[in-house]
C-alpha cells in the first residue's frame, strides 16, 4: 500500500487506503456499479487462461487468500478455488489439476468482466453459473 503525504495549511495528513474495519479489506471507490458473475466446477484450457490474464493486465502469480486464490488488475477482481497454470487448490487438499479453475468468481468493470465471461462460455466447462452474483466464491 502506498501512502500520500498532503499538507493542509500547517498541519500533515498521512492519507492512504480506505479500509473496512470489520473485514480489513481495501474498499475499491466505484466498486458498488461493478458487474459480477459466477461459474461452478470449471474448466479451461490454460493457453486461454494466460492470454486472457495478459489482456486483462493480471499476472500470472496469484495472492491466496483464505479459501481462494486472487487474480487482480485494473478494474477487474477474479477469484478461483484452483489456480489453474500451477494446479494447485486453494485448501492445499487436492491434487493438482493444471486447466481447473474450480469455482470462479468475477467482479470489475462490465466490459471487463463480459470478457471473462465470454472467454469461459466459449471455450470452458463449468456446471453451473451465477449471473450477477458470486454465489459460488
Amino acid at each position: 500500500m502506498k501512502f500520500k503525504q498532503k499538507i493542509i495549511k500547517k498541519y500533515s495528513v498521512l492519507a492512504g487506503p480506505v479500509v473496512d474495519i470489520k473485514t480489513g479489506k481495501e474498499i475499491v471507490p466505484g466498486k458498488e456499479k461493478w458487474a459480477k458473475h459466477g461459474f461452478d466446477l470449471t474448466n479451461l484450457d490454460l493457453r486461454f487462461w494466460k492470454k486472457l490474464i495478459k489482456d486483462l493486465g493480471i499476472s500470472e502469480t496469484p495472492v491466496l487468500d483464505g479459501g481462494a486464490w486472487l487474480w487482480t488488475g485494473d478494474g477487474i477482481e477474479i477469484a478461483t478455488g484452483n489456480d489453474p497454470i500451477s494446479g494447485k487448490f486453494a485448501s492445499g487438499k487436492r491434487q493438482l489439476e493444471v486447466g481447473y479453475l474450480s469455482y470462479v468468481g468475477i467482479e470489475g468493470d462490465p466490459a471487463k468482466v463480459k470478457k471473462v465471461v465470454d472467454l469461459i462460455k466459449e471455450s470452458g466447462d463449468y456446471k453451473d453459473e451465477s449471473v450477477g452474483k458470486r454465489d459460488f466464491i
